[in-house]
Order: C-alpha cells, then structure tokens, then sequence
C-alpha cells in the first residue's frame, strides 16, 4: 500500500514540474496570439430566431491583414467575434467573448476598436439589431427602386434545381446603382464592410466618383399583400474607362455573391448582365481587375459558350484543316484571323488576350479527345504556343535558342539580344530546369482547358470530333 501512495506522490510531482516548466516556458516565448481569421465568423440572418439557432451556418472570412502584427491579435484566451448581418438590411452587430484576457508581452488588442476600423463603421447594440428586422425591412426595395433594370430573370429562366423552396412567381434582377439616391448609397455602405471580409484584398470603391457603377442582383418574391419582398443576392462593381479615339471600356473590379445565395447560378446572372450592359452601351470592350481563379473559370465557360455562332465555327473548322495540311508543329499555332478577333470584339466586347483563352478552349472541344495521336498534336501546339508566349514570339532572332555544342552531348541555351549585345548563356542545368518549367505551364494550362472543357459540354455544347493528324 505505501508503494503506491509513494508511486502516487511521485506522480503529482513530475506532473506539477511539467506544468510549471510550460508555464515558464509560456511566460518566457510571450504571448504566441491568435489569428484574426481563427476566431472571426460571419453569419447572415433573416431574423432574431435564426440567430439563436444551432442550425444557422458561420461563414470564415479570407485571411485579413494587420498592420503590424501578422494579422493576430494578443491578450486574449479563448476569443470569439460573431459578426451578424441582417440580410434584410445589412444591418451589423458584433458578439465578442473570451474566456480571460491578460497581457503577457505584447500587450492587449483592442478588439472593439480594430473590429469597427474594420468593417468601417460602429456596430450597434443587441437591441437596435434585433428592431431592425422589422423597422429595416424595406429597406431593399427603397434603396433599388429607382435603380435602372439591366436584366431580369423570370422563374423559367432560373434553375430551380438549384434553389431550394423556390416560389414560380419569384423573379431576380440585376439593377444598376443610383448613386443619387440617398438608400442605395446607404444600402452600400452597409454591405461595403464584407468586401474586405469576403474578398481577399478586396476594398470598397469610391461611389461619388461617376466613372464608378455598382449593380445589384436582387430577388423578389411576391407576398399576399401584393408588396415584394426583396433579397439582396449579391453585386458586381465596375470601372469605366477612356479608351481613345471616342469610346470607353469596362472594366469589372469585384463580383461578390452573398454566401446564403452561392452556387445558386447568381454569379452567372451578373456576369451575363455586364455583358449585356457592355453590348448595350457599346464598350470597346470587358476586362477584369486580378480575377479569382473561380471567377476566370466563370467568366471563360459563358464566354466559350457565348462564342458559339457561324463565324468562329467557320474559323475553326479552316484551323483544324490548315494544322492537318502543316508539317511543323512549329507553325500550328491555333490562332485565329485578326478579322475574326476583331469582329469577336465588336460582337462580344471580348478583349483579345481573354479571347485567345477562350478560342484555345475551342480548338480543344472540337477535336477527337479520344484519339491519342490526336491529343499528342495539340499538346505540342499548345507546347509551342507557350513557349513562344514565354521566351519570346521570333525564336529564330531575338529571344532563347538552344543549340547541341559539337563533339559533345551536352546543349547551351542564350538569349539573343539586338545588334552589339552580348548573348547571355545557360547551360544544360538551367536548361533542363527551365523545360521543367515550363512543362508545368503546360500541364496546369492542359487541367484548366480539360475543367472548363467539361462544363461547356455539360451545357450542351456539340463537337465537330476533328481528327488532327501528323
């Protein structure tokens, strides 16, 4: 018996030793701190009962910078900072909580204070949020109604497959901003503060400049009483510029779908309505400004579909053939007329670079992807396409060359510069490394085309079935 109260002694003491060395160890290092992103989330609500609810989903903001502090905050244990939007008027309230907060040598964040400078204004109290739901619940309808309708989407034009509990008589709309109007500028500045919340990098514009155009994708849903209720679903920003002689362009700054409303096909219906308004006004032409990598795959799909009409067929037909008459894969380069680039700007306010993209995608979808021979042609042209991309359009003079050195089995690789200019030489490593490179390229650029290949055909799209051959 005295054996284990001695083993049980014994125990409790290197236990109590552990726990004192981690708390010196602890004391010593100082306080690690916490990642804003780890204890932020965000929900949406569309009444006081859903914000009690165990069933209401957060959502976690992109990761967000702090001046100085690596984007952590310091002093607190266990922290929690709910963020809730009222989707009827983006209301907010902020819910902070921890367990304890101590400085233990970086002092102690003012999470009140960084959380206002961060969504932009002053949150207001439990109560004033909770009377909002009802107070603010035209607040939607208010700020658009004297917006103008760039398109409207009836019940058959929506897929109701992916919209639970839809209402046949529900319509959605995508307005532009009336940036005289006192609700929408208010209605904006409500929402502004998720855009640094929901868009990594993302800040919200200047709605006094008129260059500026903000445009809302809002469903309304008919009541008993005759009124609509109106659902902000998301919205596009975009910037329009002086392109000379005597037009402008449009360039797409931000598209942000509220998380409640996601994967519903609303992206699609803002980026269908900036087409149509480019159309409609004439735009030289649509950009983006640094687009996700969702966004692109987006904005390329609708436009590969968008594409399909007689004269590209026509073009791509004459390419195919013209690749199959070619004895160097050098020279297939799949690039259509500047005729045909230039009526496709007209027609679709494409810019060329995205074009391009999107006729390269074409090219691919109306080829025998089944026929190995014929995979292995356009892997080389796309091979070649992108290395000429890469080191430089005219190979033969200006740009890379890689030449076999005689009487040995090793290659050097220089780069051409203009007359009196010496040429800078790489050997075989760096070579090879730079194959490697660009192999990559290749292989990333070949899964984006198979990906966005997919979806067009998913959407109907018919192939010629075009055997290339060598």
């Amino acid at each position: 018996m005295e054996g284990e109260v001695v083993k049980e002694l014994k125990r409790k003491i290197v236990e109590n030793a552990v726990e004192r060395f981690s708390a010196e160890k602890k004391s010593k290092h100082g306080d690690t701190g916490v990642m804003a992103n780890e204890c932020i989330q965000i929900f949406f609500v569309n009444s006081i009962d859903e914000m009690n609810a165990a069933t209401c989903v957060p959502t976690d903001p992109v990761f967000i910078q702090f001046d100085d502090d690596n984007g952590k905050i310091y002093g607190y244990k266990d922290l929690k900072i709910n963020i809730y939007f009222n989707v009827n008027s983006f209301h907010s309230y902020v819910d902070i909580s921890f367990q304890s907060k101590k400085d233990d040598g970086k002092g102690i964040t003012d999470v009140k204070y960084w959380v206002q400078n961060l969504l932009g204004t002053e949150s207001i109290d439990k109560k004033v949020f909770i009377d909002t739901f009802i107070s603010e619940d035209h607040c939607i309808r208010d700020a658009l109604s004297s917006g103008l309708i760039i398109r409207h989407y009836s019940f058959q034009d929506i897929n109701s497959e992916s919209i639970a509990n839809i209402d046949i008589n529900s319509t959605i709309e995508v307005v532009q901003m009336n940036s005289s109007c006192d609700s929408s500028r208010l209605l904006y500045n409500r929402f502004s503060s998720l855009i640094p919340l929901l868009i990594e990098g993302g800040e919200p514009v200047d709605i006094d400049d008129p260059c500026w155009g903000i445009y809302f994708a809002v469903k309304k849903i008919p009541t008993e009483s005759g009124e609509a209720v109106y659902k902000l679903l998301g919205f596009a920003s975009a910037y329009q510029f002086y392109h000379y002689p005597d037009s402008s362009r449009l360039r797409i700054s931000q598209i942000l779908v509220f998380p409640p409303y996601q994967r519903q096909g609303n992206g699609h219906r803002l980026l269908e309505s900036m087409n149509s308004l480019a159309i409609s006004k004439n735009y030289h032409d649509v950009t983006f400004e640094d687009p996700s990598d969702y966004l692109q795959y987006l904005r390329t799909y609708i436009d590969v579909l968008r594409l399909d009409f007689e004269c590209i067929n026509s073009e791509i037909i004459s390419n195919l053939k013209k690749a199959n008459r070619s004895k160097s894969i050098e020279k297939i380069l799949f690039r259509p007329q500047p005729c045909v680039v230039e009526a496709v700007r007209e027609k679709l306010k494409l810019h060329k670079k995205h074009f391009l993209r999107c006729w390269e995608i074409l090219i691919f979808c109306n080829i025998d992807r089944k026929n190995k021979t014929c995979m292995d042609k356009f892997i080389a042209c796309l091979m070649e396409r992108l290395k000429a991309d890469i080191l430089g359009k005219d190979t033969s003079t200006n740009g890379k060359r890689v030449v076999k050195v005689e009487n040995d089995t090793t290659f050097v690789m220089y780069k051409c510069g203009l007359a009196g200019e010496k040429a800078e030489v790489i050997d075989e490593e760096k070579h090879i490394a730079l194959q490697e490179s660009l192999d990559q390229v290749v292989e990333q650029r070949m899964k984006q085309i198979d990906e966005i290949a997919k979806k067009v055909f998913s959407m109907g799209f018919k192939s010629l079935n075009f055997d290339l051959k060598y």
